[in-house]
């Protein structure tokens, strides 16, 4: 996190009235709260793990990226994405469609031990929707931009 984007943080928390362990994801925890699980709590990100980024152009922005990072690690058969590890994240380009405007499509996120099923109740409880595949839960923020939620890899 740079020290321009440390001091946005802080200064949203100040203002928001907010203590530093409130902000993003964290919740309250107990059972009184549904957050308990046998693993311990379930919805505590760890990092961001994968960047999905809408590209009008895939060839012109996976020459980009492979100059800038050298690190491409797949393309889709379809030809549709390609993936670039960069450490223990991933970015993900992809074709957008010709009504899609380049920009963020989504984040991962990963949550220590991720329970698909208290992450859905409590995301429910808070009226948000969202919907699933096999070890991800996905939201949409309200400008939305998808945000998975999944174990670590």
């Amino acid at each position: 996190m740079t020290e321009q984007t440390r001091q946005a943080v802080d200064r949203y928390i100040k203002t928001a009235g907010k203590k530093p362990s409130e902000f993003l994801f964290a919740v309250p925890r107990g059972p009184e709260h549904g957050m308990s699980t046998i693993g311990g709590p379930s919805f505590l990100p760890l990092s961001m793990t994968r960047i999905g980024i809408r590209s009008a152009d895939l060839p012109r922005a996976g020459d980009f990226y492979s100059r800038l990072y050298g690190t491409e690690v797949a393309s889709a058969a379809s030809g549709r994405s390609r993936l670039f590890g960069l450490g223990d994240s991933a970015l993900e380009l992809i074709s957008g469609s010709t009504n899609s405007s380049p920009g963020i499509d989504y984040i991962r996120i990963t949550i220590k031990d991720f329970n698909a099923e208290a992450v859905k109740r409590v995301l429910g409880e808070r009226g948000i929707a969202m919907s699933d595949s096999p070890g991800l839960v996905r939201i949409a923020d309200p400008d939305g931009i998808g945000i998975e939620l999944a174990a670590p890899s």
